[in-house]
């Protein structure tokens, strides 16, 4: 077996294909199983939180544009039930924007360092149009480009007038050097893999 992080981004009640949920993201719920595989055989684990308080002037903008969503002490916030629910190594971010490497703010550098230098980086989670994009395109402007892997069964995307579908942004980022893989070839390639 390889090590690996894994990042899970958004896997809040808020995007779930849940009837309660503020912006369901359909198909969502269908991703927790694999992605609760992934990260129990993970190295290490990436929590990306996403985080809105009425109060607070930079959510302002999409809590204008979607609605309040995963507002902190709500069912929305919390994450998803049949994830793991206690791992080893892991480094949660709160952002309050689409873009986990910038937090809730703050500068990358924890992220960055807690990432290492060498393992790959596993990435699933909602929506793939928005921060899934958004992490991705973090990773390719800070150089990390060949470290990560895409599971295509981890991810669930929206579908909004203009928003690329994820067979789209798939090819674009396999073109900028991002692996695109499937639960399958992945577990076969790193966890079973001597």
């Amino acid at each position: 077996m390889k090590d690996y992080t894994f990042v899970e981004i958004d896997m809040r009640n808020d995007f779930s294909d849940d009837p309660r949920a503020a912006l369901p993201v359909p198909g969502m719920l269908g991703t927790v199983g694999k992605m609760a595989a992934l990260e129990q055989h993970a190295k290490k684990v990436v929590i990306a939180a996403d985080t809105h308080a009425e109060d607070d002037p930079i959510s302002q903008k999409e809590l204008e544009e979607f609605g309040p969503h995963c507002v902190p002490g709500t069912w929305g916030w919390d994450r998803v039930l049949g994830l793991p629910p206690e791992l080893d190594m892991v480094f949660e971010v709160q952002k309050n924007t689409y873009d986990t490497w910038e937090g809730m703010g703050e500068d990358d550098s924890k992220l960055l360092m807690f990432l290492g230098e060498e393992d790959p980086i596993v990435v699933g989670g909602v929506v793939t149009g928005i921060c899934v994009r958004a992490f991705i395109e973090g990773a390719i402007k800070r150089g990390l480009t060949k470290r990560v892997i895409l599971i295509t069964d981890c991810v669930a995307n929206l579908d909004i007038k203009g928003m690329p579908t994820s067979r789209v942004l798939f090819r674009e980022w396999s073109h900028q050097g991002i692996v695109i893989s499937s639960y399958e070839s992945f577990v076969k390639q790193y966890i079973m893999k001597d």
